[in-house]
């Protein structure tokens, strides 16, 4: 197998992100896993709300560690995006239109981080399920 230098130079920048991502990427798919058992243990009616907050608060060292670990390229970018969207997952219960500026300009830059990383966002987009007269509009 060829040496990385006869790679052409973009090749070569867009293979040492990944390696320099790998550490975030594999920690995005530790992380996915998670956000499905979460989603099971919510649609379970038998779990209780403390063995829910239980979860979640063992999620959290995951999360602090994909917050702290640098992003490379693209794809670590797009594992810190999935996480911020996760944490604040009630900006996609309404139009962007009902947000007020500072939310609506971070869903936006959220939902085009994953459009241009070609991720979903990790949980279902559903129509507003949040009355819009309840959510404070700025502007």
């Amino acid at each position: 197998m060829g040496n990385i230098r006869d790679l052409p130079r973009c090749n070569r920048r867009a293979l040492r992100r990944r390696r320099h991502d790998a550490k975030l990427l594999a920690l995005g798919k530790q992380y996915d896993a998670a956000t499905r058992e979460l989603s099971s243990l919510e649609m379970d009616e038998a779990a209780s709300m403390a063995r829910i907050e239980a979860f979640l608060a063992s999620m959290e060292p995951m999360e602090r560690a994909i917050l702290a670990t640098p992003a490379d390229g693209i794809e670590g970018i797009a594992v810190k995006a999935r996480l911020a969207a996760h944490i604040v997952s009630h900006y996609w219960t309404v139009s962007p239109d009902c947000l007020d500026l500072e939310a609506r300009a971070f869903r936006l830059l959220i939902d085009a981080v994953c459009s241009v990383a070609g991720v979903s966002l990790p949980f279902a987009v559903r129509p507003a399920q949040v009355d819009p007269s309840k959510v404070s509009k700025r502007g």
